[in-house]
């Protein structure tokens, strides 16, 4: 072109033969004509070079460019170094234009003398063939009331008033040239630093409030599926901008509207990634120095400037906590021997005690166990990292008691201490007891002799709960009978049986401590509890019960539950509760799964009822936990997929079905208040409309009136007007009659009689 073009257009090419043509010709019938059109391929291998090549033959505005495939970063790096328009523009080749885009714009920059134009765009669906009306790209709600701004009018928010992608812009050259910027070549998020910097660094920044550009979304050549494969672009990214911003010296500047951006692209990659080893990549580059140094987690509110970065930060932080956890279990783990068992003889039961912080409450617990009238049993005591003095208090106790074993590890939780106690059990039977509680002197003499008698797998047996203070007696009085059964089991069942009548009775109770259990079975059928979980004695007991050939209930209360604070049973429900429910909820339906054909129809029903129960419990759990825990599924291992189908979505529709329930509510509300308002209106209308009714009658009545008199008046002038040309006659006809000869003679005749007359008259 022998002048400048006004406008540059970069347009990097990959692969892209079935949307390229489209592309092209949204460009070659710009309304404004003056452009160079710029096309970078990046090594494709399909046909798209030729369509180049085709359009740059029949248009003279083309220019390609070619290079080794380096990704759509490179090529517009390369596209830059010989752009010659006064403003330079980026599509990509999959996407095009509305026909004005280049004319508004363009207009628009120079009509401001503006550096950066942005402006909206819409989302073209591919597999649909249609617009799809979603959020804007334009948040023209966050724009100042000036049309010309910079970061320093709106440095809050700078970043979220568009997206980073290379397409929402117009830029001046110069500008560009000034500042010295170029797209990073990752593989993805290469636009993220380019676009967040230049919005940073631009003096002059409008918007033209129309959607332009049409994105296209579910297309094959997309490149944000390749996200799942190198998450660390996005970080990259991320950090690029942070460690470009302090150099600088704007960062300080927009701090706020880059944590909000950051931290809702960790979001998104967290929710954009498909495969579990995506999701753990991006939980992985969260904890490296890197992110770590820009120090966007852990703030107070007021630090985020808004709710919704507030929330993200908890979200992640959530995350990151889980994914701690998660990785932690799959790591092996030792016990140590504080103190091994002495005892000599057969050990008829192990009692297996898991411990943690629970100093104060261990005294009763364990005097209860060793007063047992059984005196052949073993007490395995595993100390779970403990902070308080709890280990010494068990080292203290064994030191006086031969059977009293301790072990100790570090902090993995109820399940992983019952496993351990498992593992290291030598007794004949297993009961399960908990730290804080307390057993009957003789429960473990009449549970074994029963259980030995009937050759049990497993005996069920009964229980009560205390309070510590009437206050928990007050708040969970529910658990008063949560471990007493009414009716009556006698004999021996087949598990499936048992667990059904009990079930049909509502007496169903899933404590491992109000369960012994023969060890031989549990190893048989590789019992144990599913580790790292809370609320484990749910799935557990399910399998104890549906896999036993022989079990029975003895109707004894033996177990005494302390109902205190602080423990899982009080605690406000968290994402353990959530979790540990629909951990459960997953091992019973793989062991229903594993039983079919075995189960009888009842009892089948009754393992699919209970089942249900504790996916809606995780699904409760979800509901009401905190909503800062949200987003710790996120850190989940195989499990998340199935979380967020069956718990997290289930959830987020009912609260987004709540909303909109709530909204109707509103609605209806808003309704009926104007519906009053409208029949206080209309009855107000129809009381004026009544008077007015009335004075129209009165008026009608006044009228009549008025009209009758004024007839009546009119009559009477009548009359008056005739009266007074009678008399104006009679006065004209006297006054002929005065002028006439007669009365002259007639006056003169009789004078003298009307002279004596008043000379008579006169005398009297």
């Amino acid at each position: 072109m022998s002048n400048q073009p006004k406008v540059s257009v970069i347009v990097p090419v990959y692969n892209v033969e079935m949307y390229l043509e489209q592309c092209l010709d949204s460009i070659i019938h710009q309304t404004l004509r003056e452009i160079e059109i710029i096309c970078v391929d990046d090594g494709s291998t399909d046909g798209s070079v030729a369509i180049l090549k085709r359009y740059a033959a029949e248009d003279s505005r083309f220019v390609l460019l070619y290079q080794e495939n380096k990704g759509g970063g490179a090529a517009r790096n390369l596209g830059m170094t010989v752009a010659g328009g006064k403003y330079v523009i980026f599509l990509n080749s999959d996407d095009f234009f509305e026909p004005a885009l280049l004319e508004k714009s363009y207009e628009a920059a120079e009509s401001h003398s503006a550096d950066v134009v942005l402006f909206d765009a819409r989302r073209f669906n591919d597999k649909k063939q249609q617009v799809v009306e979603t959020s804007r790209f334009l948040r023209t709600d966050l724009l100042p009331e000036q049309e010309v701004f910079s970061r320093r009018d709106v440095a809050n928010d700078i970043f979220r008033i568009t997206s980073p992608a290379p397409w929402l812009r117009l830029y001046r050259s110069d500008f560009l040239a000034r500042a010295g910027l170029q797209y990073q070549e990752i593989s993805n998020s290469n636009d993220f630093y380019f676009g967040l910097c230049t919005l940073a660094l631009a003096e002059r920044i409008c918007a033209v409030d129309e959607p332009l550009v049409y994105y296209r979304v579910n297309n094959v050549t997309s490149t944000q599926g390749k996200k799942n494969k190198n998450m660390g672009c996005v970080f990259q990214a991320i950090e690029g901008v942070y460690q470009e911003l302090n150099r600088r010296g704007v960062y300080d500047e927009v701090r706020h509207s880059f944590a909000h951006l950051a931290l809702s692209t960790v979001i998104f990659s967290l929710n954009s990634v498909n495969t579990d080893e995506g999701r753990y990549a991006v939980l992985a580059l969260l904890q490296t120095d890197s992110f770590r140094e820009m120090n966007l987690l852990e703030h107070e509110f007021d630090w985020y400037e808004n709710k919704a970065a507030y929330q993200y930060s908890n979200t992640i932080l959530s995350a990151i906590r889980q994914y701690e956890k998660t990785t932690a279990l799959e790591k092996p783990r030792t016990d140590t021997v504080v103190y091994p068992y002495r005892g000599e003889g057969e050990i008829d039961v192990s009692v297996i005690i898991p411990v943690f912080n629970t100093s104060v409450y261990l005294e009763d617990t364990l005097k209860s166990i060793v007063e047992q009238t059984l005196k052949s049993i073993e007490i395995i005591c595993v100390d779970d990292g403990s902070t308080d003095d709890s280990l010494s208090r068990l080292e203290r106790w064994a030191e006086q008691d031969r059977r009293i074993s301790v072990y100790h590890q570090e902090n993995g939780g109820l399940s992983r201490t019952r496993n351990v106690g498992m593992s290291h059990a030598r007794g004949a039977y297993l009961y399960f007891m908990d730290s804080d509680d307390i057993l009957d002197r003789e429960a473990l003499e009449c549970l074994y002799q029963k259980a030995e008698q009937e050759r049990l797998d497993v005996l069920y047996f009964d229980g009560k709960s205390f309070f510590e203070n009437e206050q928990l007696q007050a708040n969970h009085a529910g658990f008063v009978n949560n471990y007493q059964r009414r009716h009556c089991y006698d004999g021996v069942y087949q598990g499936q049986a048992l667990f059904a009548e009990l079930r049909q009775n509502g007496e169903y109770l899933s404590s491992a401590c109000l369960q012994l259990v023969r060890a031989s079975y549990l190893r048989e059928n590789h019992i144990r509890f599913h580790d790292g979980i809370i609320h484990e004695d749910n799935a557990f007991t399910f399998e104890t019960i549906l896999r036993a050939a022989r079990a029975a209930h003895l109707g004894s209360v033996f177990f005494y539950r302390r109902v205190r604070d602080n423990s899982i049973m009080t605690a406000n429900v968290t994402f353990k509760n959530c979790y540990g429910y629909f951990a459960c909820y997953q091992d019973m339906n793989r062991l229903l799964d594993e039983l079919e054909g075995q189960l009888t129809a009842e009892s089948r029903s009754a393992a699919v009822r209970l089942i249900r129960q504790m996916l809606r419990n995780a699904r409760n759990c979800y509901q009401q936990m905190p909503a800062e825990q949200r987003g710790s599924e996120y850190g989940l291992g195989a499990d998340y997929t199935m979380f967020d189908v069956l718990v997290k979505e289930y959830c987020n529709r009912a609260i987004e079905t709540e909303r909109l329930e709530s909204r109707c509510e509103q609605m209806k509300a808003q309704r009926d208040e104007k519906h009053q308002i409208l029949q206080r209106t209309y009855a107000e209308k129809s009381e004026i409309n009544a008077k007015l009714q009335r004075t129209y009658r009165e008026k009608s009545e006044r009228g009549v009136e008025i009209k009758a008199l004024k007839s009546r008046e009119r009559r009477q002038s009548a009359k008056i007007s005739a009266l007074r040309e009678q008399l104006s006659a009679e006065r004209k006809k006297n006054e002929k009659l005065k002028r006439s000869r007669s009365y002259r003679i007639g006056r003169a005749i009789t004078w003298p009689l009307r002279k004596l007359k008043a000379v008579r008259k006169g005398r009297k």
